[in-house]
């Protein structure tokens, strides 16, 4: 895994832990992922990624906040959060 793209990564995810569990169900229903990207394919600053938000339980309302990025290349990084209906992060990694 590549910390830099990580570390872009868990920063866009982070202007999402954050909204209220309304707004988090309101993506969910999105059936497109939040695509991203930046600098041109083949040049050192590329990256591209998606974040996806689904009900990770209809047992509990908990919704899973799903993050990938990579640089066109080989190198890519993975980031998911769970996300209880009070708000509470339960996994983050």
């Amino acid at each position: 895994m590549n910390n830099t793209l990580l570390s872009i990564l868990k920063e866009k995810i982070n202007m999402y832990k954050s909204l209220s569990y309304s707004s988090l169900i309101e993506k969910t229903k999105d059936i497109e992922p939040i695509v991203f990207e930046n600098g041109t394919f083949g040049s050192s600053d590329f990256y591209q990624g998606e974040i996806l938000f689904v009900i990770d339980s209809k047992m509990t309302g908990n919704i899973r906040i799903i993050g990938d990025i990579d640089n066109g290349k080989k190198d890519r990084a993975y980031y998911n959060v769970i996300i209880a209906k009070n708000g509470k992060i339960l996994s983050e990694g």
